[in-house]
């Protein structure tokens, strides 16, 4: 039964790593790291001016409000400066370190930074929007919906805006929408702004991934490959036509996709961890653990990989080692389903304890959230065997 249930469950997780590439890859956060990656200049307001005027948003220059996500090099750098001495207390240092931490996928850490650079800015414009999105990286849904009502409240209040500023809260908003199940308003906010400029490629990305979560894969495969055609070339599309193929379990093709994504960034760890996938689903178990730990040594912070990892050693019948990879991923973020899902795994088949095991069931119930439903589904599903004696006998 063990190898049925893992089989399904991570057939399913490559949903949670596409849109883990939407908010890592393609936020709105600078990272600060070299000046293809720098800020705009009008992110820059000038003291006494929290939202400034700016010229009409023209295409392709979304490109300029997104950057790309660190590369190895450059998180051993932002690391560097986030282990070193603590001058945060000036609020532009808080500024920046929130900014560095969020960079780098420390998602609680840059939410604690924003927090007390709000305190004493309280109406900074990205700020406001980048805390709203280290939020919508924890699934706070409520906090992430109200900071970004405190902006639009904001922006009602002024009298000119920069229309940059605009596409920027309005991509977040569609994305916390995204998070919170609400595909259909998700659809409508990038819709618009792929109608606003259509080579807006992080748009096309959204929009196809609300449609495959809805189950319209076939909708989301055209909408993707509009975004191939008007775009420039991205991993992030490339890697989505590979999830469809997964789903059409096409998976020669689906392996073409994964590696024309990390034909144009090597580094792409989404693609990384969606070939791993694959590879698990093929019973590659020796491929599938190299590139996840590939995976995590590019991007520490991605609990996917982990947990993903934890599988295979389970296959492996290490599930000490596996243990070990769920309970990192519960430290850092309690709230993570996958992983006390697959404590529960382990410790019903690995180390034979189906009462222990009853708890992290009940426990991933009470958490789970965005694309988790078939995990409450198998949950129970558990929790109903073990309370039958099933597992005892």
């Amino acid at each position: 039964m063990i190898h049925t249930i893992l089989s399904w469950i991570y057939r399913d997780i490559v949903r949670i790593i596409a849109l883990l590439l939407l908010m890592t890859e393609m936020s709105c956060t600078p990272h600060q790291t070299s000046p293809e990656l720098s800020l705009a200049a009008e992110q820059k307001p000038k003291k006494d001016q929290k939202f400034q005027e700016s010229k009409e948003l023209k295409p392709h220059e979304w490109a300029q409000l997104f950057h790309k996500a660190p590369t190895t090099k450059e998180r051993q750098n932002l690391e560097d400066i986030t282990k070193g001495p603590d001058n945060s207390v000036i609020s532009e240092n808080l500024l920046e370190m929130a900014r560095k931490h969020l960079a780098l996928g420390n998602f609680a850490e840059a939410e604690s930074l924003y927090r007390q650079f709000l305190q004493k800015e309280s109406q900074h414009p990205d700020g406001q929007l980048e805390m709203a999105m280290a939020l919508i990286q924890q699934q706070k849904h409520n906090e992430s919906f109200q900071i970004l009502e405190e902006i639009r409240r904001h922006i009602a209040q002024m009298p000119s805006i920069s229309k940059a500023y605009i596409f920027k809260y309005k991509y977040t908003l569609g994305l916390a929408y995204l998070m919170n199940n609400n595909e259909k308003k998700c659809r409508r906010i990038m819709t618009d702004l792929i109608n606003q400029d259509k080579t807006f490629t992080p748009g096309y990305a959204v929009l196809g991934s609300a449609y495959y979560l809805n189950g319209k894969t076939e909708v989301a495969e055209f909408i993707v490959q509009r975004g191939m055609e008007r775009g420039a070339e991205d991993p992030s599309l490339y890697n989505l036509m590979g999830l469809f193929q997964m789903k059409k379990r096409l998976l020669s093709e689906a392996t073409f996709w994964f590696d024309k994504a990390l034909s144009l960034n090597q580094e792409f760890v989404p693609a990384l961890i969606n070939k791993a996938t694959l590879a698990f689903r093929q019973l590659q178990y020796k491929e599938a653990e190299a590139l996840l730990k590939q995976s995590i040594q590019i991007h520490p912070a991605i609990p996917e990989s982990y947990i993903i990892l934890g599988a295979v050693y389970m296959k492996q019948n290490r599930p000490e080692d596996a243990r070990l990879l769920f309970e990192k991923v519960l430290r850092r973020n309690p709230q993570n389903t996958w992983a006390r899902y697959n404590m529960g795994l382990v410790t019903l088949f690995g180390f034979k304890k189906p009462f222990r095991a009853l708890q992290y069931f009940e426990e991933a119930i009470q958490t789970t959230g965005f694309g988790e439903e078939n995990i409450r589904w198998a949950a129970q599903n558990f929790i109903n065997n073990i309370k039958n004696s099933d597992f005892i006998r």
